[in-house]
C-alpha cells in the first residue's frame, strides 16, 4: 500500500532501495500484531528498514523495541534520545508526531562554542 511512495521518496533523496534494505518481517509478527503496528510502518519496514538513513541521526527502532507510549506507538528515536515520535496503532486516528520527550544532558559550553567554529 505505501511501498511506491517510500521507493518515490527515496528516489526522490537520490537513494537506491536494494532488496536487502527490506526487512523480513516474519519473525516479528507476533510484536507487530501485539502492538497493532498501522500498515504504513509495516511496509516501510519491509522496503527500507534496514537502510543506513534509518540510522544517520533520528534511529528507526528496530520492531523488538517498539512501545506503546501515551497511546502511541514509538517508532523513532532522536539521536540523544531525548524526544521519540509515534503514531497512530492500526484503527486509531491522527498523524505521526512527538510521543514523549525527556530531560537529556545540556551539552557542554566548550563543545556548542567547538561546534559553531566549525558551522
Amino acid at each position: 500500500m505505501f511501498a511506491e511512495k517510500y521507493r518515490q521518496a527515496f528516489a526522490g533523496l537520490g537513494l537506491d532501495l536494494k532488496p536487502e534494505h527490506g526487512m523480513d518481517l516474519a519473525p516479528h509478527a507476533g510484536i507487530l500484531d501485539r502492538l497493532a503496528a498501522p500498515v504504513a510502518l509495516r511496509d516501510y519496514y519491509e522496503i527500507c528498514g534496514l537502510h543506513e538513513i534509518n540510522r544517520l541521526r533520528n534511529r528507526l527502532l528496530p520492531p523488538e523495541a517498539l512501545a506503546i507510549r501515551d497511546g502511541r506507538l514509538v517508532f523513532l528515536a532522536e539521536e540523544q534520545e531525548c524526544a521519540f515520535w509515534g503514531a497512530a496503532r492500526s484503527g486509531g486516528h491522527g498523524p505521526a508526531g512527538l510521543a514523549g520527550r525527556r530531560r537529556c544532558r545540556r551539552p557542554e559550553p566548550s563543545l556548542v562554542r567547538r561546534s559553531a567554529l566549525v558551522e
